[in-house]
């Protein structure tokens, strides 16, 4: 788009060599509702943004809350909304809309929604953190299979056991104490003791 990319709270032409951007988002608010309509998109329209969003989040002062404009022969004309109420942006490639908790940012060709690094990192964590609670409830269900095998064959259990095969988290352990306590002719030969 002519610039280096990186990221930037405002856009300065005189930092950019005099150029200008070719897309703008403003987030709406109460205090900013007015000029964004007003002087920044004149602002924009003049040096020659190829497109202007304006995006209310808590959906108190713009109907719909999101809006747009695209660059026809200098001339900004209102973006048309599709079906799910989101605009497209020509220039980046994606459809920009409101959910009801964030804005969303969707790919043009797939649909999907792109994530930002902070979201996968969150999707990274939560997923590790559900697959190791279903490794924790394997773990649980393996240790009571080996302890009720046990009991069905009449054997009695001790405390030791019990804490041994709670300590135990490898799966493979788990399997072989599991046939252990499938043929084992005493409930001590489980731990490998006579």
């Amino acid at each position: 788009m002519g610039r280096p990319p990186g990221r930037r709270r405002i856009w300065k032409l005189w930092d950019e060599d005099g150029v200008g951007p070719t897309v703008v988002f403003e987030i709406s608010s109460r205090g900013t509702w007015v000029e964004d309509f007003g002087n920044k998109k004149a602002l924009c329209e003049r040096l020659g943004v190829d497109e202007y969003f304006v995006i209310d989040p808590e959906r108190e002062y713009l109907d719909p809350p999101v809006q747009g404009w695209r660059a026809v022969e200098g001339r900004f004309e209102p973006i048309e909304h599709d079906a799910e109420a989101a605009l497209a942006s020509d220039v980046l490639g994606v459809r920009v809309g409101l959910s009801e908790s964030h804005i969303t940012v969707r790919d043009s060709a797939t649909g999907d929604e792109l994530i930002r690094p902070d979201d996968e990192a969150r999707a990274r964590a939560r997923a590790q953190a559900e697959a190791d609670a279903e490794r924790v409830r394997a773990n649980q269900s393996a240790a009571t299979a080996i302890l009720t095998v046990l009991e069905a064959r009449g054997f009695a259990v001790s405390d030791e056991i019990r804490a041994h095969v709670a300590r135990e988290h490898d799966p493979a352990t788990l399997r072989v104490l599991l046939e252990r306590a499938a043929t084992c002719a005493a409930a001590s030969e489980l731990l490998g003791v006579d």
